[in-house]
C-alpha cells in the first residue's frame, strides 16, 4: 500500500496528504500558472519506490482552473533486424 506520495512541479516539490481511501491532495503553489511536467513518486510501506511517474499539469489561474494529463511516453528501439515501438 501507498504511504506517501510525493512531486515536483516546476523545480518546486510537493507532499502529497493522504484523505479517503486512496484520495491524495496538495496544495499547488499559487505562483505557478501554465502547462508544466510532474514527476510523482510513490512509496510504500516498506519504503520501497512503488511507482514514478510523469504528468502533464496545465494551471489557468484566470480561469480558476487544473489539468492534469498523462505524459504521453513512447519510444523506438530497434536491435539489429528486429524493431519495436512502445507507447
Amino acid at each position: 500500500m501507498v504511504i506517501k506520495l510525493e512531486g515536483v512541479v516546476d523545480s518546486v516539490p510537493v507532499v502529497f496528504t493522504r484523505r479517503d481511501g486512496d484520495w491524495w491532495e496538495t496544495t499547488v503553489p499559487k505562483t505557478l500558472n501554465g502547462v508544466y511536467v510532474v514527476e510523482l513518486t510513490a512509496t510504500d510501506e516498506a519504503g520501497n519506490i512503488a511507482y514514478t511517474a510523469k504528468y502533464i499539469l496545465t494551471i489557468d489561474i484566470t480561469a480558476l482552473r487544473v489539468k492534469l494529463q498523462r505524459y504521453p511516453y513512447s519510444a523506438k528501439v530497434r536491435v539489429g533486424r528486429y524493431f519495436a515501438r512502445l507507447k
